[in-house]
């Protein structure tokens, strides 16, 4: 991407992540709609909309998890920023159905390292 003289690289466009939502999915040129809606405790149901079909998804996430990835931040929000880091490696119907957040690091070892900086960048 070409950047304006004087232009800082964000840390997103460092590590190839996407600027903000609605998330190109690498997989396709369609834009995915991310939605969350809290279920009770720890329960998020995420919905993914992208060219007229959606998938759905039932995310536990822990006060825990919250502070593990992302201090400070609500669940949505690391949610949301979660499913825009998914996107950018697999399409939406290869999302787990139903998962619990830290399973996102067996599959995806750099989630840690990076889901923070995507949450602060989505404020």
């Amino acid at each position: 991407m070409r950047r304006a003289a004087g232009q800082v690289e964000t840390a997103r466009e460092r590590i190839g992540l996407p600027l903000g939502l609605p998330v190109r999915q690498c997989h396709g040129s369609r834009m995915a709609t991310i939605s969350i809606a809290h279920a009770g405790g720890a329960r998020y149901v995420v919905t993914l909309e992208e060219g007229g079909r959606s998938t759905t998804h039932e995310v536990d996430v822990w006060p825990s998890d919250v502070e593990r990835y992302a201090p400070g931040a609500s669940p949505e929000a690391l949610l949301r920023a979660s499913f825009a880091f998914l996107l950018q490696r697999e399409p939406k119907e290869s999302i787990l159905r139903r998962f619990e957040l830290p399973v996102i690091e067996r599959y995806f070892p750099e989630y840690p390292r990076v889901i923070g900086t995507m949450v602060a960048e989505e404020h």
